[in-house]
């Protein structure tokens, strides 16, 4: 659980500097190299739990990997589905102030319809 809330927090601090373009390339390099990081710190972490069987530490050693990986693979899906907004901004509270903002220096379209903006 640990490293679940340690991932999530280096991914959020991570995201805040990048551009749109690298976000996903730097989301998946962070998820590859957790990845391989977690697959190396799990056998150290079922021998330090000296299980009596091989199959205790097999099962052990499953577990550990899947509920690391299965959070660290939906992580990105999970924060852009439930997360993404109520944690990014946006430029205004309704599309018709939205709408104002973004045509305000280059004016309106011609033939535009804003009574259903509201």
């Amino acid at each position: 659980a640990g490293a679940c809330l340690f991932f999530s927090f280096i991914w959020g601090e991570i995201a805040l500097f990048c551009t749109k373009g690298t976000e996903a390339i730097a989301t998946s390099l962070l998820i590859r190299v957790c990845s391989i990081l977690w697959g190396n710190v799990v056998p150290l972490l079922a021998k330090m739990h000296n299980h009596r069987t091989q199959t205790r530490k097999t099962k052990s050693m499953t577990v550990q990997l899947a509920v690391f990986k299965l959070f660290l693979y939906l992580s990105p899906f999970l924060r852009t589905a439930f997360v993404a907004n109520w944690t990014q901004m946006t430029c205004a509270p309704n599309l018709h102030q939205a709408a104002e903002q973004a045509f305000n220096v280059t004016g309106w379209p011609t033939g535009a319809y804003t009574e259903h903006l509201d």
